[in-house]
């Protein structure tokens, strides 16, 4: 007989009050005697405590959840002793006033089969997750499932409670807004943040606590919705965690009405009718299970309160009923109703969606032909929902009709014949359709009556799709005919598109259809006398995109063996196409079966797998609602064996592919090439024509602007442009590809648009703001003067259509600014007409225009004056033609004028803030879109005594700005004489330098004995080396100067920046080493050491320094001046890399001179005071003489030409400079003289000799100052050195060597 035990756990739970300074002891096996053997009669073999889950805590009263095991081996008490614990089992008395059970549960049963246990949870309980993951299941219970388990042992954790989710709300005293809808906006987020951090506070002490988030918020005052997930809990408990609740958030400030349990159920909600029309009344019925109530509040929507006067609220039956009644209900009633019924516990509440729709009534014709033939003239439908409606048509001076009834449309239709028409010309219908909800609505059409005469339209095609060609043949019986016109939603067709033969009344309409064609067409026929004849047909257009206009992912591409390719064809919207196929076309010639795409909001999507290993062709097929189709360019898939690149494409070394733009960005759209390095891909330069596919998008819009009702849609055109532009203003500013997009969709909305209202030249405003953000991306755009014109001239247009009745003042954009009045105004104030801009973040630049009344007075009483100034254009426009006579620089706002009307001499006064105050050749300009240029005629500066500003007076309107220069009398003579000095001092200079690298070269070893003169020499060597380079290159970006921006005189601008730093640099380090070698005798550093910190410097610093000032401003193009290759002071203030390094190189080496005129004047002990003045007044000399030009000092003559003009201070400056290389060869080698010696000994020995002999003469007799300046610090005692040698190693030496 196998042996079978059942084991049993119990949850017991109970509540302890402990006292003060008290211990509970419980005896829980006597407890358990007690429960299964006192009164109960049922035996246990075993009875054991296996767990006590909390510890008690000494301040409250705290529950203990205790896991009890009952072990018993009849399988068949298992029910008896599960019914008797959850039904008959009565809780025991402690005789305690401090300790109660409060519930007893059975959660687990196991049963022992041999070595095995099987268990399961009992219904509410769960296995923990370690359990399951540890654990394997029963037999035939399946392998997902963890309600039975199998193991060799009774698991250490029992079954748990299961989870349960409930729905709560609380009422925040607090002002609700509609911030709160959006769970994006700051408000929403502080709240839900704030309510979260409470409720984990207040909700963690429950047993089992998960989360609590907030759902939503709705008003009244502010009604917060969350989710608690917790076990199952007491009342009691859940009610202590909602006090504790409010309490915390009042402790954080928010006053709190209370807290409700949200419940979904005992509640209902009803509407009729069954279906809702347009106007009709609808009634909301919602009923509760409750028999008092102390709030009923409606919503639409969840967040939109429905006023309480329409509903009402009543007790019946031991219910709640409140009722919602919509008169006359609108089409944006249509939405979710929610129902929410409150007592003093719970909310309750219920939701429905009820859909409004419109009774369509429609004007089928409006010419009646008199001829016995049924016209139908309106018609009512239900738009395919089958509901009793009514119709009636009233008549007005004109011919009865009837009413013809089906199930989803009724039609009203009127019959003539001549006796009937007899004197009739026209009448009028007006057409009511109703529900008997209350649901109607009205409709007139007037109709002409023809009583001989009908002309009759006849189109191709009911339906077509875009880019096809639609004709119509519009004919008539009249025998004389004036004209014939067509017309599009009662807007003329401009005739171009239209032949007529008024001899044959015959008229054909051709038209090449975009969405913009859709519509109601009409040919109208006059036969003389003012009758007319006309007929009229709808046709409805569908969506068929351009094949040009479907994004391919893989235009060109590779494949191997078992590739699985993935092809997408994109369009901005998938909505109106059916379907999509892919076509395979092999190299063979083969087509394949087509495979069906997948359809997503903006892609058909396919998965192909080769099976011929061949090179293949594929394309999509898509197909829209009116079966037309449109195919995709060709996607090649060449076959490859191996592989270099395989992520994300596959390809051999240098093979190139071109892919979609998409692929990386889904903003993007257009295609790229890439390459195989042999590892990665890389982009082809100036292959990518990507651009933003939203811009690109809205560009196809305006372009489909072609028919003559396209300029009701510029409003939203604009809107979308503006939208997407504001989205994607940092990408698109920096796209010159983007922006040249823009420019031509403006170009085509100026032309469609015909009146522009105050929030149309907001947005449009706001298109031109992103476009002339990044003056830097218009150096990159394809004939930018072009390009910037266009811009400009749509800017005026647009102004000029601009539709006001009163001052406007649009100046919220960084880059533009307008103001604009209408002359009524004007003249019915009797003011002047002022403009005043300011753009405080170009350095408060300003601009300001006055047209006075007398000028005023020339304009049409009914003319609009627009002023638009700006802030960015003077850099885009900056530059004059070559060809032109008008030099300068735009030194101020450029400002736009126009009128709306026609008008005759007048004059306007302008007043421009100077950008460069400094300039003061002033010429006052416009922009002349004939000629490209900015033009003078008729405009002229006014005498201004103010420095800052200059004021124009010109006698037309159009765009306006001021060119300046820097007036100086003899300004050619002076350019020229300065150059002549530059260049014939850098030719001197530059043949110094090679004659100091010779003689450096040729006596290096004789000179270098010791480590203070190595360096020495070093330093000269550098210094001459990077001049001579940095005057070549400055040569070099001269000779470049007068050309536009090329790559060629960046990197000659680079390498003079680089090569001049290089020679401060080297100057400092110079002067460093003479700083360390007199200050710090008794501490030497190795060669090596000072090699490498003096190449760091003289190299290492400047290349940082120029690598960095490129890379930040040259990607803007503001690293160089316009037709200078020189550093740029005026966008980038790139100079400043150039003249920071220098000015602070040169106050360390004049710190340096004087340390070192100290250490020199320093007395000798010893040495007699006068002796000691002489000595130390011809060191001072010598110092001066000698470090002067070796530290850069004539350098400082450049801070002068910084902010002088005078001709004298620049050409100093120029001399000095460029014989820099002159004083490097006289004072820092020929004037060494050991240099001299060196070069006397190896091309004179005799010379040499007699030299030696008069120097060792000269340094025992002679007075310091007959020695010349050459034998610097000859004379003994600066450092009381007696006899020093010049080959003399000691520290003492060297630096003597170092004065030199």
């Amino acid at each position: 007989m196998r042996l079978q035990w059942i084991f049993i756990f119990l949850m017991l739970a109970c509540w302890i009050a402990p006292t003060e300074e008290k211990t509970e002891s419980w005896d829980l096996s006597s407890l358990m005697s007690y429960l299964f053997h006192g009164d109960h009669e049922i035996e246990s073999d075993t009875v054991m405590e296996r767990s006590l889950s909390r510890g008690k805590r000494a301040t409250a009263a705290t529950e203990y959840t205790v896991d009890i095991e009952i072990s018993f081996p009849d399988a068949s008490l298992t029910s008896l002793i599960r019914d008797f614990i959850t039904k008959n089992l009565t809780y025991l008395n402690l005789n305690s006033t401090d300790t109660q059970i409060k519930s007893i549960s059975v959660t687990t049963a196991c049963n022992q089969i041999g070595s095995n246990v099987q268990c399961t949870c009992e219904s509410g309980y769960m296995w923990p997750t370690g359990v399951c993951n540890s654990t394997s299941s029963c037999p035939g219970s399946g392998a997902s499932s963890c309600n039975c388990i199998q193991g060799t042992s009774i698991p250490a954790q029992y079954c748990q409670p299961k989870p349960v989710s409930m729905k709560l709300s609380l009422k925040l005293l607090e002002q609700y807004t509609d911030d709160l809808k959006d769970p994006t906006s700051a408000k929403y987020k502080k709240f839900k943040a704030d309510l979260e951090a409470q409720f984990a506070k207040a909700y963690g002490s429950l047993s089992g606590f998960q989360s609590a988030t907030v759902t939503g918020f709705r008003p009244g005052s502010v009604v917060a919705d969350y989710t608690l997930v917790t076990e199952p809990t007491s009342t009691t408990a859940l009610t202590t965690a909602n006090n504790n609740l409010v309490d915390g958030l009042k402790a954080a400030n928010y006053s709190v009405s209370g807290i409700k349990n949200t419940v979904y159920d005992n509640i209902t909600i009803t509407y009729s009718p069954g279906s809702i029309y347009y106007r009709d009344t609808v009634l909301l019925t919602c009923i509760v299970s409750i028999s008092s109530f102390t709030n009923v509040a409606w919503y639409l929507n969840a967040t939109q309160p429905i006023a309480a006067s329409w509903y009402t609220t009543s007790l019946t039956d031991a219910r709640t009923v409140s009722v919602l009644t919509l008169n006359n209900i609108l089409l944006d009633g249509s939405g979710t109703y929610s129902c929410i019924v409150e007592d003093s516990l719970n909310s309750y509440q219920a939701n429905t969606t009820i859909s409004v729709q419109p009774l369509d009534i429609t004007v089928l014709n409006t010419n009646v032909a008199c001829n016995n033939r049924d016209i139908p003239v309106m018609q009512c439908c239900t738009q395919g929902l089958s509901t009793e409606f009514y119709m009636t048509c009233s008549v007005s001076a004109g011919l009865q009709g009837v009413v013809i009834n089906n199930s989803l449309c009724k039609t009203y239709q009127v019959t003539g014949n001549k006796t009937t028409c007899g004197g009739l010309n026209s009448g009028s219908y007006d057409c009511t359709c109703y529900t008997m909800n209350g649901a109607n609505g009205t409709r007139n059409v007037k109709v002409t009556y023809q009583a001989t005469y009908s002309a009759t339209v006849t189109p191709n095609v009911y339906t077509i799709s875009e880019g096809k060609y639609l004709t119509m043949d519009c004919s008539c019986d009249a025998t004389s005919v004036n004209s014939i016109t067509w017309f599009l939603q009662n807007t003329s067709i401009s005739s171009e598109n239209y032949t007529v033969d008024l001899a044959t009344c015959k008229s054909t309409l051709t038209i090449l259809t975009t969405m913009a064609w859709n519509g109601t067409y009409q040919c109208s026929v006059n036969t003389g006398s003012g009758d007319r004849i006309s007929d009229s047909k709808d046709i409805t257009v569908f969506k068929l995109i351009k094949s040009s206009q479907i994004s391919v992912n893989l235009p060109v591409s590779n494949f191997q063996e078992n590739s699985q390719i993935p092809f997408s064809c994109c369009i901005s919207d998938t909505t109106g196409y059916k379907q999509a196929s892919l076509q395979i076309t092999l190299v063979n010639g083969i087509t394949l079966p087509p495979q069906t795409m997948t359809k997503t909001s903006q892609c058909f999507t396919a998965t192909y797998q080769p099976v011929q290993l061949m090179d293949f062709t594929a394309r999509c097929n898509i197909t829209n609602d009116n079966n037309d189709n449109v195919v995709s360019s060709d996607m090649q898939l060449k076959f490859i064996k191996e592989a270099k690149c395989t992520t994300p494409y596959v390809g051999a070394k240098d093979s190139v592919i071109t892919v979609s733009c998409g692929a990386d960005d889904p903003t993007l759209t257009g295609t790229k090439n890439l390459t195989c390095n042999g590892v990665y891909w890389n982009e082809v330069p100036g292959t990518s024509t990507c651009r933003s596919a939203a811009l690109d998008n809205i560009k196809n819009q305006i372009d489909a602007l072609t028919s003559p009702v396209s300029k009701d849609q510029v409003p939203n055109v604009l809107g979308s442009l503006s939208s997407v532009l504001n989205a994607e203003k940092e990408n698109i500013s920096a796209s010159s590809t983007d922006i040249l997009i823009v420019i031509s969709a403006l170009q085509t909305l100026e032309v469609v648009a015909e009146k522009i209202k105050k929030p149309e030249m907001q947005n449009f405003l706001n298109v031109v703001d992103v476009i002339v953000n990044n003056t830097g991306t218009w150096e990159k755009v394809p004939d930018k003067v072009q390009q910037s014109s266009n811009l400009l001239q749509s800017v005026e247009k647009f102004a000029e259509k601009l539709t006001i009745t009163g001052p406007i003042t649009l100046k919220n954009n960084s880059n533009i600014q307008l103001e604009a009045n209408t002359l009524s105004n004007l003249t019915a104030t009797g003011d002047n007409y002022m403009a005043n801009f300011q753009f405080t973040h170009m350095g408060n630049l300003t601009g300001n225009i006055l047209i006075d009344r007398n000028s005023l007075s020339t304009f049409p009483s009914n003319a609009t004056v627009v002023s638009v100034a700006y802030a960015t254009l003077k850099d885009i426009l900056n530059a004059t033609s070559k060809n032109s006579s008008i030099t300068g620089d735009l030194n101020g706002l450029v400002m736009t004028t126009t009128v709306s009307e026609n008008y005759t001499d007048f004059q306007i006064e302008m007043n421009f803030t100077k950008i460069n105050p400094r300039l003061n050749k002033t010429m006052c300009v416009f922009w002349n879109f004939k000629s490209q240029d900015w033009d003078n005629t008729g405009c002229r500066p006014k005498n201004n005594s103010d420095n800052t500003t200059v004021t124009c007076i010109c006698d037309h309107l159009t765009s306006f700005s001021i060119l300046m220069s820097y007036d100086y009398p003899t300004n050619r003579e002076a350019e020229r004489i300065l150059t002549y000095i530059t260049y014939i001092g850098l030719g001197i200079s530059m043949l110094s330098l090679v004659i100091c690298i010779v003689i450096e070269a040729t006596v290096w070893k004789s000179v270098t004995k010791n480590k203070t003169s190595y360096m020495r020499h070093v330093c000269i060597m550098n210094i001459a080396v990077t001049l001579l380079m940095a005057d070549i290159w400055f040569i070099v970006g001269g000779a470049m100067s007068d050309l536009e921006k090329t790559d060629a005189c960046v990197a000659a601008t680079f390498f003079t920046h680089l090569f001049y730093l290089c020679t401060f640099f080297w100057m400092l380090t110079m002067g460093l080493i003479l700083f360390y070698r007199l200050m710090c005798i008794f501490h030497d550093l190795s060669k090596t050491v000072m090699m490498g910190i003096s190449f760091f410097l003289g190299y290492g610093c400047p290349i940082i320094i120029t690598v960095i000032t490129v890379a930040v401003t040259q990607p803007s193009k503001t690293y160089t001046y316009d037709k200078k290759c020189w550093l740029n002071m005026k966008e980038s203030m790139a100079f400043l890399a150039f003249i920071i390094p220098a000015l602070t190189i040169l106050l360390v080496n004049f710190v340096t001179l004087f340390v070192v005129i100290i250490k020199v004047l320093r007395p000798s002990v010893g040495d007699k005071p006068k002796k000691e003045e002489r000595s130390s007044l011809n060191h001072i000399t010598k110092c001066i003489l000698i470090l002067t030009p070796l530290l850069g000092l004539t350098w400082g003559f450049g801070i002068g030409t910084m902010s002088s003009k005078i001709l004298a201070i620049h050409g100093i400056f120029a001399a000095l400079n460029s014989l820099q290389g002159l004083f490097i060869l006289l004072f820092g080698c020929l004037m060494d003289k050991k240099v001299r010696d060196a070069l006397f000994s190896r091309f004179s020995v005799s010379r040499w000799s007699s030299q030696q002999t008069k120097t060792s003469n000269l340094s025992s007799t002679d007075p310091v100052f007959s020695r010349g300046v050459i034998n610097l610090f000859g004379k003994k005692g600066v450092y009381n050195i007696s006899s020093a040698q010049a080959t003399s190693t000691s520290e003492a030496s060297n630096s003597y060597s170092l004065l030199t």
